[in-house]
């Protein structure tokens, strides 16, 4: 899929709920080659840059969640089906993108509903998605001191959440504001909080001059064609 329909800034922006359907989620950007770098062939986005997340062929693989393999926590295939739509927000292609993606299960009696098993999944990659665009903000500015002292991490979430933050340039101000909020998981996780895999409710939203940022960025990385890449070759 070369998806470059913006994505509705009344999803992007929506309120912090635990009812939320759909998922933001950090992602690496990947020239896909058929049957070279991927789990499966015949995938409709070969020689284009698609999303994989940041462990993906990397020695903390199954960590994650793949379509066309099943994961060793869970046991779940994850099949293409089980993904109903996803739509890159920021495109930062070669190195990153931030998506929003919708999964869903398929029921029995043939009917469908959203995916649980991903949503409450005793996996890692699960604490890596938020139900809201500041849950993962915060979520990947958590990540992004890992790469320091007294972690040093190579962790690819680390590495590549960094990498968000340096890309986009971000001023003090917004690393101000998602400090002062509730801890996500990693950091729960680190100061011992037994229930740390458990979502945070109530989570507050951004603010105006951060969601005023953000827009920015949305404007400065937007999702592209592969035709639009091409067109700005420099020959």
């Amino acid at each position: 899929m070369d998806n470059a329909t913006p994505l509705p800034e009344k999803i992007i922006f929506r309120e912090p709920s635990d009812n939320a359907y759909g998922f933001f989620m950090l992602h690496k950007s990947i020239f896909v080659i058929d049957g070279h770098n991927t789990a499966y062939s015949g995938r409709c986005d070969n020689m284009t840059y698609a999303l994989e997340l940041p462990t993906h062929n990397t020695v903390y693989h199954d960590e994650g969640i793949y379509v066309g393999e099943t994961s060793p926590y869970t046991g779940h295939y994850l099949s293409r089906s089980d993904v109903a739509a996803f739509q890159k927000i920021i495109d930062a292609a070669p190195n990153f993108c931030i998506t929003y993606m919708t999964f869903i299960s398929q029921n029995i009696d043939g009917s469908v509903s959203p995916a649980q098993y991903i949503a409450d999944g005793d996996f890692p990659g699960a604490l890596w998605f938020g139900k809201s665009l500041i849950e993962l903000l915060k979520t990947i500015r958590e990540w992004s001191f890992m790469v320091e002292e007294p972690f040093n991490s190579d962790h690819p979430m680390a590495v590549y959440s960094k990498l968000v933050f340096d890309t986009l340039e971000t001023p003090q101000f917004i690393f101000e504001e998602l400090d002062s909020l509730p801890d996500m998981h990693l950091s729960r996780f680190l100061k011992g909080d037994p229930n740390h895999r458990s979502r945070v409710s109530g989570f507050p939203q951004m603010s105006d001059n951060m969601m005023k940022w953000f827009k920015e960025k949305l404007l400065q990385f937007p999702p592209k064609t592969t035709n639009q890449r091409l067109l700005e070759i420099e020959i």
